[in-house]
């Protein structure tokens, strides 16, 4: 855990382990690095100079003060051109020292002005975001870790003019939360799937606002029968484990209609009778991604006191191959009546998303809906590692996100929802099959069959199947379960809050 605070102090009077400069691409000649300079007696200039240090992005040197500061260390760290800086980059750098500070109890970190027009607010937001995200490790298992004590790291902010910490408080706050959304949806998708079953999931949620004063409903899958959902209870039906439809409602103005958020919470996905290869099916522990963000950004909204009405619904359930699972070639109905023939039994977040998103329409009386899941590998080979898909039926709903996404550093790249899509979902049997047979567009026919579960409310799909995990660490990723889109979902409603207000 990092607590972070703001304080006004001068460089050489700061008391921590180590002291991180932020200096931009060949901008040696701060006021910041000049006052370094000053302490380190003329050193630091010397050593810069004989270290290629130029102040690319997370470019690192580490001075040792030798008495002449409280801090035993000195950390330049580089932000790169200040033409391109943008606050993403600057959770990179945080996240970079964060992984440096990981066995130091301390950071302080110096804040500079940023370019023109990036309020200093925003920059300590996305410090302690990044430092929040960039020291995250997922170690619970390992029972002989040899840093397993370390116990909690502090994070100081430091500016120089009194006047700067208008404002910086709160957004530390709101930085130190976002940080912790992803890390707990990093939590949750890391977590082995005997360990985290549907009813774990809901355990925990009910753990994380048992002193708020959200509502939480759980329909068992005996309500969900009375409510029709055909679609989530036949997934469901080949686990030994209980499935459950998780919901929570914030409700802060009465009688208005809420944005609905629903994920995705496939806790292991086996394929089901259409079963996966078994290349990397451990990851399919990480098939409820969709259902942590949505839980974690529901955490950061209702702790921030969001001024408008969020309902989340997390449908919850194994995808397992038993004996009484479903089969290709089964029909089920789903809660608004339309008949799905099932073509792939792997093609199930679609199914259970079906009926949450009917659910959300007809019970909900939704204003916008948005859904996030981990649904189509298609979307990795569509778009790579380095962004999410976006698909929707209102046009202004997805420009709104990836805006959001751009400034989360939670790239969303738009793909397309022709109704031609629709050809390719086309049953002999029932009113619509939940795969194409010919296996074409996967992430595009993905969501035109949710698009069926909408009707005219503006809708927004986001699948983040190709961002799911990170291969690498490095910045404020950490190898493992990425944690995406709990930091987006949450910055897109708490915008949506202020448009409101």
């Amino acid at each position: 855990m990092v607590h972070c605070t703001v304080q006004v102090v001068s460089m050489e009077s700061v008391d921590a382990d180590i002291v991180v400069v932020p200096v931009f691409e060949s901008e040696l000649s701060s006021p910041r690095l000049t006052t370094l300079n000053t302490i380190f007696g003329g050193y630091l200039k010397s050593a810069v100079a004989g270290s290629g240090f130029k102040g690319k992005e997370t470019d690192q040197l580490t001075l040792y003060s030798l008495g002449k500061m409280r801090a035993s260390q000195v950390v330049l760290i580089g932000l790169g051109k200040k033409s391109k800086f943008d606050t993403d980059g600057l959770r990179k750098a945080a996240g970079e020292v964060a992984k440096k500070a990981k066995t130091l109890k301390h950071v302080a970190w110096i804040l500079e002005a940023g370019p023109k027009g990036l309020a200093q607010e925003g920059i300590a937001s996305a410090v302690t975001e990044g430092f929040v995200m960039g020291g995250y490790r997922f170690d619970r298992y390992k029972k002989g870790d040899k840093d397993k004590g370390r116990g909690d790291v502090s994070l100081t902010l430091c500016v120089a003019d009194p006047s700067d910490l208008n404002g910086l408080e709160v957004m530390v706050k709101r930085g130190q939360l976002l940080g912790e959304s992803t890390n707990l949806a990093r939590d949750l998708a890391n977590t082995p799937p005997n360990d985290m079953m549907p009813d774990h999931f809901v355990k925990v949620a009910k753990g994380l606002f048992k002193k708020t004063s959200v509502e939480i409903e759980i329909i068992d899958q005996k309500k969900a029968a009375h409510y029709g959902m055909g679609a989530f209870l036949g997934v469901a039906q080949g686990s030994k484990s209980d499935a459950y439809i998780l919901i929570i409602r914030h409700r802060p103005k009465k009688g208005a209609a809420p944005i609905v958020l629903v994920g995705k919470g496939v806790t292991f996905d086996s394929g089901g009778i259409s079963i996966k290869p078994g290349k990397a099916m451990s990851d399919m522990k990480a098939d409820m991604s969709g259902a942590a963000a949505v839980l974690s950004a529901m955490n950061v909204i209702v702790k921030l006191g969001a001024d408008i009405n969020v309902t989340a619904i997390m449908p919850l359930t194994e995808n397992m191959p038993s004996g009484g699972a479903l089969r290709p070639g089964d029909v089920v109905t789903a809660m608004n009546g339309k008949t799905i023939e099932i073509i792939n039994t792997d093609a199930e977040g679609r199914l259970i998303l079906g009926d949450a998103l009917a659910y959300a329409v007809r019970e909900e009386n939704a204003a916008k809906i948005v859904d996030i899941a981990t649904l189509t590998g298609a979307c990795s080979v569509a778009i790579g590692d380095l962004a999410a898909g976006v698909l929707g039926n209102h046009q202004s709903l997805i420009d709104e996100l990836i805006k959001v996404g751009r400034e989360t550093g939670e790239w969303l790249w738009q793909l397309p929802l022709f109704d031609g899509y629709l050809d390719y979902l086309k049953s002999d049997t029932a009113d619509i099959a939940n795969a194409s047979e010919a296996g074409k567009a996967g992430t595009c026919t993905g969501a035109k069959f949710l698009e069926q579960f909408v009707g005219s409310t503006h809708w927004a799909h986001l699948d983040i199947a190709s961002v799911m995990k990170c291969p690498n660490t490095k910045g404020y990723m950490v190898k493992g379960m990425s944690g995406a889109g709990a930091r987006l979902l949450a910055e897109w409603v708490m915008a949506q809050a202020a448009k409101v207000i």
